[in-house]
């Protein structure tokens, strides 16, 4: 019986000692990573809905000017990306490619993922722009290191297809 209930007991005590000490390492290794990574300021609110109510009039130029406003100081969430994607191509298709790339990397916390890739490439691919859709590829690899998907190659087979 005296067996059994030593057993308990520092059962009880390793167990209790294990988990203090991963509590104690888990609030340190969450301040040094809020310290190393604070957390990205969000995109405007009022900006957003500018953006989405001018890209559904067709207004490109309007979704450019709204969001060169707020692309320096916050990142472009995911679903606005597109519809930013698609005026530059219409307006300004000399620079599109350059000026992603620039706000990702000024963003690339949070910007560099595949997600977010496979969204530019998407409506990149299918406005038909081959040129700048290599161009995005190479510098997604090269300049912000996202690791190609089989949707990232989907967006290219089907950005070729498209032209022919």
């Amino acid at each position: 019986m005296w067996v059994e209930l030593s057993f308990l007991v520092f059962f009880a005590l390793g167990f209790a000692f294990l988990r203090i000490d991963g509590f104690a390492r888990n609030s340190t290794q969450c301040k040094k990573q809020w310290a190393e990574n604070p957390k990205p300021r969000g995109f405007d609110a009022r900006l957003r809905k500018i953006i989405e109510a001018e890209a559904a009039l067709g207004k490109h130029d309007a979704v450019l000017k709204a969001w060169r406003v707020g692309c320096a100081s916050a990142p472009t969430p995911p679903e606005l990306m597109k519809p930013v994607v698609q005026a530059l191509l219409d307006v300004e298709p000399e620079v599109a490619a350059n000026e992603i790339v620039e706000h990702l990397q000024r963003h690339a916390v949070a910007l560099s993922n595949s997600r977010i890739a496979c969204g530019v490439l998407d409506v990149v691919a299918r406005a038909g722009r081959v040129h700048t859709m290599e161009d995005l590829w190479e510098a997604f690899q090269k300049d912000l290191h996202i690791k190609p998907t089989y949707q990232m190659y989907e967006m290219l087979v089907g950005g070729f297809a498209s032209v022919g």
